[in-house]
């Protein structure tokens, strides 16, 4: 109870400081404050997943703010229940410095790779989707150029994060992460290659389990998990130090006057045998297209985990998942990548999302998800969004959640 008081007047302290600068700073200014409404079905999918990590309840809140600046931008990110005020969320909440041709970031945010993801309307991220809460962990980006060829550039990037203490780490393990693209760009195309390495060491793991105890965490330590390298010799043939997961990562981006076109593949992988592709075509599949239809966007994406059990042991992925690290890849109780690869009970399946959105008028906006697993003959299951602005900066909404049963949803907007 003191914490989540101390909490509140944290929170509180923080937005009367962002609303006193938004006073002396209103072109760089934007914000909005949302009430909302919905059924509290704690089984529905669409309550579940990709929400955050804010677990629900009837009503609740959210205040959004960001201050752009030529040499800082800041954004603070608030979930809280209008039920119960202990419960409140800080999500994607950072600074950002840039430098020369690099950034700094610190504080909770998501990711700073594949960037041509449409997180509105995609199913998820492979690796880092808005499925939990925003993370905390600083790095720094930078892009390179060549010289001889300016149509080539180069966007990589480092970071450090925390995972949370939880029944099975007593002390929080680390996050390591690191991406380098390179950029190719002919005329109107934009063709991206791109390689996203994640690691979770160090750490303590509770007594209950095989592995317990402290973790290595050292310098050194650092350097094998940056590499890879082989850890403790308890196995006939040592295992990688941490737990390593990551994407191989292509896209092409092409404009067409005002219409835009962009298809992408994430191909996941967790060991050696699928950074050398021997699951074959697992991963996220998708294509993106702006303005075909005038003021409108249509995405489609196919998520294929078929190959994750091909050849054991040889080849056996278990996505999400780690005998030492059994937590796998979660944070405060949601899985970090795509909500439709289930981490607890591991499948080989795959999937169709569509995502539709656009105005019908120009004061009204609506937006569609849905997705069916193909392997089995589930329901499709589908949301649908419909937004109306009026006065000035006022805008209400509603929602229909379609799962197990049929849940409605409200919501009132004011920007700030």
């Amino acid at each position: 109870m003191f914490y989540q008081l101390k909490k509140i007047k944290i929170v509180f302290r923080i937005l009367v400081c962002f609303f006193t600068i938004s006073m002396t700073h209103a072109q760089d200014f934007n914000g909005s404050f949302n009430i909302s409404y919905v059924e509290n079905d704690q089984k529905s999918w669409w309550i579940q997943n990709n929400n955050f990590g804010f677990k629900f309840y009837p009503f609740y809140q959210q205040t959004k703010l960001e201050l752009k600046k030529t040499n800082y931008e800041v954004k603070f990110n608030l979930f809280s229940s209008l039920n119960n005020f202990e419960q409140v969320t800080v999500n994607e909440s950072y600074i950002k410095i840039p430098i020369k041709n690099s950034f700094i970031k610190f504080g909770r945010y998501y990711r700073d790779f594949s960037i041509y993801l449409n997180d509105q309307l995609s199913s998820g991220s492979i690796l880092i989707s808005n499925n939990a809460q925003a993370m905390p962990k600083i790095g720094i980006v930078s892009q390179k150029k060549i010289n001889r060829n300016q149509n080539i550039t180069f966007d990589f990037g480092i970071a450090h994060g925390i995972f949370d203490k939880n029944t099975v780490y007593t002390k929080s393990p680390f996050l390591h992460e690191k991406f380098i693209y390179m950029n190719i760009k002919n005329k109107n195309t934009l063709y991206s290659f791109g390689f996203v390495h994640e690691a979770i060491w160090g750490g303590e793991i509770n007594s209950e389990h095989r592995f317990a105890g402290i973790q290595p965490n050292s310098i050194s330590d650092y350097f094998k998990i940056f590499i890879a390298a082989d850890g403790p010799n308890d196995f006939p043939h040592a295992n990688a130090l941490g737990n390593h997961l990551g994407i191989w990562d292509f896209s092409m981006q092409k404009r067409l006057g005002s219409k835009n076109f962009t298809v992408y593949y994430q191909h996941i992988f967790e060991d050696t045998s699928g950074l050398r592709f021997k699951n074959k075509t697992d991963g996220l599949w998708g294509i993106e297209l702006t303005n075909f239809i005038k003021n409108t966007t249509l995405l489609m994406e196919y998520l294929n985990t078929k190959n994750q059990f091909r050849n054991p042991p040889y080849v056996a992925e278990n996505y999400y998942n780690h005998g030492l690290y059994s937590y796998g890849w979660r944070y405060k109780g949601n899985h970090l990548g795509n909500p439709l690869i289930n981490p607890i009970e591991p499948s080989a399946s795959d999937y169709l999302h569509l995502g539709f959105s656009g105005f019908i008028q120009a004061k009204t906006f609506f937006s569609l998800k849905s997705f069916r697993e193909l392997s089995n003959s589930n329901s499709i299951k589908y949301k649908l969004e419909i937004k109306q602005s009026f006065k000035k900066d006022y805008l209400i909404g509603i929602a229909i959640l379609r799962d197990l049963e049929t849940i409605v949803g409200f919501e009132l907007e004011k920007k700030l």
